[in-house]
């Protein structure tokens, strides 16, 4: 399993917060993924792409991990969905293209 090590100090921050977070992640999930994953294929420079899958997969991870066991995620799969199936999102492996030189 992958995981992030924080000082003390931060967990507890982000602990305190962590009300705030879910709300404004459940509130703006869906661009986040759907920004990651334009990102990912080909609508941010190539730099930028580890960034991207990190941000996506805590998302991801975040959602499943407050999700009960073996059931799916409805939020989850409606968010990548809707990211996968953008039709602005479609020009973008034309710049993959491009940006890797395949």
């Amino acid at each position: 399993c992958k995981s992030i090590h924080l000082p003390a100090s931060k967990v507890e921050v982000l602990r305190n917060f962590s009300s705030t977070i879910d709300n404004i992640l459940l509130q703006n999930g869906e661009i986040v993924t759907k920004s990651c994953i334009g990102g990912i294929s080909g609508g941010a420079p190539q730099i930028l792409w580890p960034s991207l899958s990190e941000c996506l997969f805590a998302v991801i991870l975040h959602i499943i991990s407050e999700s009960p066991t073996g059931e799916p995620n409805a939020v989850l799969q409606n968010w990548l969905r809707s990211a996968v199936t953008d039709n602005s999102l479609l020009n973008n492996s034309q710049n993959i293209t491009s940006e890797i030189g395949t």
